[in-house]
Formats: structure tokens, C-alpha cells, sequence
């Protein structure tokens, strides 16, 4: 047969010289949702693999990824995009309230103003929460100084994606908008340890991820609130 792509003569399942795959099968609507479904769930590929490589070894999979081990791995930015994506269609479907905000007294004083930037957040959620892996990135660069700016980038974004997929679940059961959820500070928390620990620095890696979260909380809540100063509702 002639590769559809290249147009080289070969008898072989894929392509020797584009790698384009023998005896495509023709699109049709059931095969597009096989191949959508399968793009989620298949465990040893994409945003499962992802999913399951950051549950059992955060720091090797990361360490392996930015070494150039990318075969069946979902791009760190598509896997936060998807997490996004998934949040979102669950957030929608379970159609909670906007006004549902904790009661929590610690929250009394910022609650109002926080809100209104909390409306614009969840509004707009898929800008503003990609957006975040910019200053947690800087955090993390700045404070364990591990690999470069952009590295970070990646990491964070698997991160996040992580975090938000986890949030997902989450946001079933409690309802919790994503800022409010303390599953996703516990997460980020945890990887981020997981992933920058090392060997005889634990006490220090603690307290640098503690110090992490701390900022980025700050940030967080301090965008939020500042949304809701401009927007002055």
C-alpha cells in the first residue's frame, strides 16, 4: 500500500518514514467518541498515566519528563487544560450556587469583596487558573532552585492539573468553590513536597513548601480581592 501521508510504498502497520499508521479506519461518529474516550481513560497513556505517575512517584516522573522522557505523556499545559476542562463540566453539571461561599468566620471580613472577584473568577475560571502556574512557578524557582524558570512551568502545571482533577472529585461531595477547597491547598502542598524532597533535607523541604503555599494563598485571595475592589460591586 501507498502511506496515505507520504505516499511511500510499504507493507508494514506504520509507516517507516512517516510513521503513519496502515488501514485507517474511516471517521465516523462512534469512532470519534471511541477514540475521545479512550484518550481519557487508557492508563498507560495520557491524562491517566499522568494522573497515576504523579500518585505513585511525583519526583521521578517530573525528573524523567524534563530529562526527555515524553513517550504516552500528556503535555504538562494540555494536562492542566483538560483538568481545567473537566472542572469545569462538573462544576456546570452540579450547578451549585455562586452564593455558596463558607460561612467560616475567618472569612467574614473579605467575604463580600472576595465574592465579586470570586464571580469574575469562576466566570473567566479557565484564564485566570492557568494564569497561576506563573507565580507559583516564581515561588518555587525562587525558594527550592531546582531546575529553570520555564522547568517550573512544567512542573507546576502538572501540579495544578492534579490538584484541579482532585478538586473535581471534591467539588462533588462538598461543593466547595475551587479557592474554597481545602483539598486543593492540601495537594499542591503535598506534591510540591513529593516532588522537591530530598534525601536528609526533609525538615527544610517542609518548610520551604509550608512557606510556598503561603504565598501562593496570599496571591490567590489577594487577586481575588482586588477583582472585587475594581470591580467595586
Amino acid at each position: 500500500m501507498n502511506c496515505i501521508s507520504c505516499g511511500l510504498k510499504h507493507e508494514n502497520n506504520y509507516c517507516p518514514n512517516c510513521g503513519e499508521k496502515k488501514d485507517v479506519k474511516k471517521i465516523t461518529f462512534t469512532s470519534m467518541v471511541n477514540y475521545a474516550f479512550l484518550s481519557i481513560t487508557n492508563m498507560d497513556k495520557g491524562l491517566l498515566l499522568n494522573m497515576k505517575l504523579m500518585f505513585i512517584n511525583p519526583q521521578k516522573f517530573i525528573h524523567s519528563y524534563i530529562k526527555g522522557k515524553r513517550k504516552n505523556i500528556l503535555n504538562p499545559i494540555s494536562f492542566l487544560i483538560l483538568s481545567i476542562t473537566i472542572y469545569l463540566i462538573i462544576e456546570a453539571f452540579f450547578k451549585v450556587s455562586k452564593s455558596k461561599i463558607p460561612s467560616n468566620a475567618n472569612f467574614q471580613s473579605i467575604q463580600s469583596t472576595a465574592y465579586n472577584g470570586g464571580k469574575v473568577f469562576r466566570a473567566y475560571f479557565n484564564y485566570f487558573w492557568i494564569l497561576f502556574i506563573i507565580p507559583l512557578s516564581g515561588i518555587t524557582r525562587m525558594l527550592f532552585k531546582r531546575y529553570s524558570y520555564p522547568e517550573h512551568l512544567v512542573i507546576n502545571a502538572v501540579v495544578m492539573g492534579q490538584a484541579t482533577l482532585l478538586c473535581s472529585i471534591s467539588y462533588i461531595l462538598s461543593k466547595r468553590p475551587l479557592m474554597f477547597d481545602p483539598v486543593l491547598y492540601i495537594t499542591l502542598a503535598v506534591l510540591i513536597f513529593r516532588i522537591f524532597n530530598r534525601k536528609n533535607n526533609t525538615f527544610e523541604t517542609i518548610s520551604l513548601t509550608l512557606i510556598t503555599l503561603l504565598f501562593f494563598t496570599i496571591i490567590l485571595f489577594g487577586s481575588i480581592y482586588l477583582m472585587g475592589v475594581f470591580l467595586n460591586v
